[in-house]
């Protein structure tokens, strides 16, 4: 992706951007666009679907077109991927335009506890560390370095908001089927839910990442197969009308950052029964805004889904202060914090404002 922005300055990111190909979106692939159509020049890489492929993108724009950039961003993962972070940062740094470090994935905490030496090293090599909550942000702390949190945006208008004023036991569970986000604890959840409301129902959308085999197998042994559907993974008018023709959103990740799937569930106004791991208790107040559960805990999560179908509102008083919290992550309004940010790094479009809102 390379863009015009006539005059602007140039910015460089450097991301998994996997949208077109069917993936969830990358952050970077809404901030990128969103900034150059407000006059900033964008240099981009990778969209390659193999890995390898993208990361010799990545390197041969970053030593190549990239070096006329005026800011560089590295979307920073957790695991195995946080090699690429090291990687891409050693020659990125060496030279004196703002290095930004996006630091994404709830894994990266337990990366830190694991090698905390070498994730400070590399992450110190960054003139700016941003986190989409509060809890990413701590770890970065508590490794004696600073990260401001900027949260994930959102496209809010893409996203009509309904109010559900009495709720029929349908359920939506959106993620990969992957060990860490707990597919077979959502099967026992519904199991458990069908034994007040026989006529409940799930939807598991999502890529099988190994463990959809596994999840229907459950399925079948809890005798609820049939009422689950399996669509595979949705893109954006399909995973909107998934969550317009539902009443409840379950959420049984066991790791977990700022999930898009929640905030976007929050924008249309599904109320949502979610585990309390990693940043989701940063996001929104137990009881208040969403209602949270253990991770691997099938039968509390249950009982929460049970109390929503129960509460006499429907659960639109949840709903709405969900939904007041990504008001907050519109992407007008991120991108208005991005500009901000980025001059008082001093890259500053003309006409552009400082954090303080002056020119």
């Amino acid at each position: 992706m390379t863009g015009t922005g006539a005059g602007g300055p140039t910015l460089c990111w450097l991301a998994p951007m996997l949208g077109a190909t069917g993936a969830v979106p990358d952050v970077f692939e809404k901030l990128a666009p969103g900034l150059e159509a407000r006059g900033y020049r964008t240099l981009a890489a990778s969209s390659a679907p193999s890995g390898r492929r993208r990361v010799q993108e990545q390197v041969a724009l970053l030593l190549g077109a990239g070096r006329r950039a005026d800011a560089t961003f590295v979307h920073v993962y957790g695991g195995r991927s946080f090699a690429i972070a090291d990687l891409l940062s050693t020659p990125a740094a060496r030279r004196s335009a703002p290095l930004i470090g996006y630091l994404s994935g709830g894994s990266i905490p337990d990366l830190a506890r694991r090698r905390p030496a070498w994730v400070r090293r590399v992450l110190s090599r960054f003139d700016l560390l941003s986190a989409p909550s509060p809890y990413m942000a701590r770890f970065a702390t508590d490794l004696g370095l600073e990260a401001i949190v900027t949260p994930n945006p959102i496209d809010l208008g893409a996203f009509p908001y309904r109010r559900r004023t009495r709720l029929a036991p349908h359920l939506l569970w959106m993620r990969g089927f992957h060990a860490i986000y707990g597919p077979e604890v959502a099967v026992e959840v519904l199991a458990r839910v069908r034994e007040v409301h026989p006529a409940a129902r799930l939807t598991m959308a999502g890529r099988d990442d190994g463990e959809r085999a596994a999840t229907e197998a459950a399925a079948r042994a809890r005798g609820v197969a049939d009422a689950i559907s399996f669509p595979g993974f949705l893109g954006p008018e399909a995973r909107l009308q998934a969550i317009e023709g539902h009443d409840v959103f379950l959420h049984t990740n066991r790791l977990d950052n700022t999930p898009l799937s929640l905030i976007e569930a929050a924008a249309a106004g599904l109320p949502i029964v979610a585990t309390d791991v990693g940043g989701v208790p940063d996001l929104f107040v137990d009881g208040e805004q969403v209602l949270l559960a253990p991770s691997g805990d099938a039968a509390a999560l249950a009982a929460q889904v049970l109390a929503l179908l129960d509460r006499p509102d429907g659960g639109t008083g949840l709903a709405d202060a969900a939904h007041a919290v990504v008001q907050q992550m519109d992407l007008p309004v991120v991108l208005d914090r991005w500009e901000a940010t980025l001059a008082d790094l001093g890259v500053r479009r003309p006409g552009g404002a400082g954090r303080d809102g002056r020119p």
